[in-house]
């Protein structure tokens, strides 16, 4: 499953991690890595708060009530090219951003997915709504 995420994914995860932060993936790219079909985006949730998140990537961006700082990160794959293209090798790359979330105590569904409150004090991820942990 690990070949499944892309190199610069795993340097965030890292840099977390290394950091002394607990950090999960979650949502979509957890279910899609396990059904075995394409990761459309990365999301992870950490403990974390949005201002550390910042310390450690300063080309980041947050500007959300829902504790979420957004990374840009560039993706890439070596993709084969015929003989008469460039020795075999070319290099697929696509410019994304990965959102990371702080652990969040969510209520007030009116919609079974859109809570109503965000509370913004940091929280365990024993009470972290509606996420698949990988």
């Amino acid at each position: 499953m690990l070949d499944d995420i892309p190199e610069e994914v795993i340097k965030l995860y890292k840099t977390i991690q290394n950091a002394g932060f607990e950090i999960y993936f979650v949502g979509g790219c957890v279910r899609n890595i396990i059904l075995k079909k394409p990761v459309k985006d990365w999301d992870l949730t950490t403990n974390a708060t949005p201002e550390e998140i910042l310390k450690l990537f300063p080309d980041g961006f947050y500007d959300n009530q829902f504790g979420t700082v957004g990374i840009p990160v560039i993706l890439g794959k070596n993709e084969e090219t015929t003989p008469e293209s460039n020795h075999g090798q070319a290099m697929i790359t696509q410019k994304q951003v990965t959102e990371i979330t702080t652990f969040r105590r969510e209520h007030g569904y009116a919609d079974r997915r859109h809570p109503k409150k965000y509370p913004g004090e940091k929280q365990s991820k024993k009470i972290f709504c509606g996420a698949t942990l990988l």
